[in-house]
């Protein structure tokens, strides 16, 4: 057929006809039969293919620039680093075609099928892409810098190291699908679901995942800095050394999630769900857990220095070992919590409920604990040097050997309390409540504020160490107090 001059092809029956070169700028192909057609090198810009059939044709490095495929079959067509600028592809049959290295710009895909197509290299910069079906298709080293995937289904897609900066993904399927190492800065994720999604080392800086659904995510290493994940659900995800630096976390759920070394300085996690989330030797630097559930959470050596607690949930926690200095723990519960060796210098536990819990040999050095509950708290070899511990609950706690130097314990109910060994010399204990406790050893030289009535209820005084004035006068008033106590 001589096609030098022809530009009108409608309706005509051209299996396997060979345009390999041809100029058909313009030409009419609509519902043409062109079933295994070779157009390779060929100039088709601005040409009709609506409703053609275009079965395994070949269009490789053609110039397909604003050409019309709207419905068109081109199952296994060819479109190797074709030219698909600006085309209209909606509706189309893509399944396995090749667009590796095409350059698919600003093109509209809206409801196309490219199922297991391949896209590798392609450039898809501000694609419209909604409603498309990408199932299982291979999308590596692609470019959809804000591409339009709303409403998409990506569900086992390959994605990785794929540019996708900006682009939205709302009500996208990306169930299994491959991110590993994806540029995702800035997307839109927004009520998404990434349930079972490869994520690791994705960057995702400022990234939208409001309300996404992340349950069993990997996000292994990747940059989230500044996300919003308000409201998300990351139960049981991996964001083992994460950099999730002022992200935003309020009423996410992050129950029994790994944050392992993870970077959280000044993130929201204002009413956040923490509980049994292992944040280990992570990085909350001035981070707000104001009202968060972390109960059962497992916080050993990590770094909660100047974080904002205030009424957080922290029973049975395990913060062994962590930096609490300057932290704001108001309020909050810390009913049997563990703070052995831990560091709450200067830090805020003003009304908290420490009741049970094990702080042994922690630094609460001029911290500020009035109102506290530490009822039956092990305080063994605790630092409280200068501590604020006025009008605090600290029945039969365990003060064995604790430091108190310089302490405010007025009006704190010490009752039951074990403080053998004690140091509480220049303590002020102004009307503090001292029936039944423990003072074997204890040093009080200097303690200020002392009435010979508040020693009359207590266990014992034996090798107490006291003002030589009042030491004499109780000696006086009460000698069974100084006797060796039975074992």
């Amino acid at each position: 057929m001589d096609i030098s001059d022809r530009k009108d092809f409608q309706g005509i029956n051209l299996i396997k006809a060979n345009f390999e070169g041809a100029k058909l700028k313009g030409a009419n192909f609509i519902n043409a039969n062109l079933k295994g057609a070779k157009f390779i090198g060929a100039n088709l810009k601005g040409a009709k293919l609506q409703g053609t059939d275009l079965e395994k044709a070949n269009f490789q490095e053609a110039n397909l620039k604003e050409s019309n495929f709207y419905g068109a079959d081109l199952t296994e067509v060819n479109f190797e680093r074709a030219n698909l600028m600006g085309t209209k592809l909606q509706k189309a049959n893509l399944y396995k075609a090749n667009l590796q290295g095409a350059n698919l710009v600003v093109a509209n895909l809206y409801g196309a099928n490219l199922e297991k197509a391949e896209l590798q290299g392609a450039t898809l910069q501000g694609t419209n892409l909604h409603d498309a079906n990408l199932r299982e298709a291979n999308l590596q080293g692609a470019n959809l810098i804000e591409t339009n995937l709303q409403g998409a289904n990506l569900q086992g897609a390959k994605l990785q190291g794929t540019n996708l900066e900006k682009a939205n993904f709302q009500g996208a399927n990306l169930k299994e699908s491959n991110f590993y190492g994806a540029d995702l800065k800035e997307v839109n994720f927004e009520k998404v679901s990434l349930m079972e999604t490869k994520l690791q080392m994705t960057n995702l800086y400022g990234a939208n995942l409001q309300g996404a659904k992340l349950e069993g995510a990997n996000l292994y290493g990747a940059d989230l800095e500044k996300a919003n994940l308000q409201e998300a659900n990351l139960q049981g995800a991996d964001l083992i050394e994460t950099n999730l630096e002022n992200a935003i976390f309020t009423g996410a759920n992050l129950q029994e999630a790994s944050l392992k070394g993870a970077d959280l300085g000044k993130a929201k996690f204002e009413g956040a769900n923490l509980q049994k989330t292992d944040l280990q030797r992570a990085y909350l630097y001035k981070a707000n857990l104001q009202g968060a559930n972390l109960q059962g959470a497992n916080l050993q050596e990590t770094n909660l220095r100047g974080v904002n607690l205030q009424g957080a949930n922290l029973n049975m926690a395990n913060l062994e070992g962590a930096n609490l200095r300057e932290a704001n723990l108001q309020g909050a519960s810390l009913k049997e919590t563990k703070f052995e060796g831990a560091k709450l210098k200067e830090a805020n536990l003003r009304e908290t409920n420490l009741e049970r819990a094990n702080l042994e040999g922690t630094n609460f050095k001029k911290a500020y604990l009035e109102g506290a509950n530490l009822k039956k708290a092990n305080l063994l070899k605790a630092n409280l040097k200068w501590a604020k511990l006025k009008g605090s609950n600290l029945q039969e706690a365990n003060l064995i050997k604790a430091n108190l130097e310089g302490a405010n314990l007025e009006w704190a109910n010490l009752q039951g309390a074990n403080l053998e060994g004690a140091k509480l010399e220049g303590a002020n204990l102004e009307g503090a409540k001292l029936e039944g406790a423990k003072l074997k050893e204890a040093k009080l030289k200097g303690a200020i504020n002392l009435s010979i009535d508040q020693f009359s209820k207590v266990k014992t005084l034996y090798h107490i160490k006291l003002d030589n004035e009042i030491l004499k006068t109780l000696k006086k008033k009460y000698p069974p107090l100084f006797e060796k106590p039975s074992q």
